[in-house]
């Protein structure tokens, strides 16, 4: 990989539960080692924001 463009990881929620929000969010802003930041975490309620899974999705690449 040149840039985190490339990849990546886009994990939605699809529960209401704090603690997987939790450990979505530690794994989005606080992953380590990793050389580029691919990680992208979508609570229920900003999934939710979206018209369409779709959109949800490209809103993702877009970045």
């Amino acid at each position: 990989m040149q840039n985190d463009d490339e990849l990546t990881f886009l994990f939605v929620q699809v529960v209401h539960d704090r603690a997987a929000t939790d450990y979505l969010r530690e794994l989005d802003d606080n992953l380590k080692g990793a050389k580029f930041d691919i990680m992208d975490a979508q609570t229920v309620a900003e999934a939710e924001s979206f018209a369409s899974t779709a959109d949800l999705v490209l809103a993702a690449i877009d970045g």
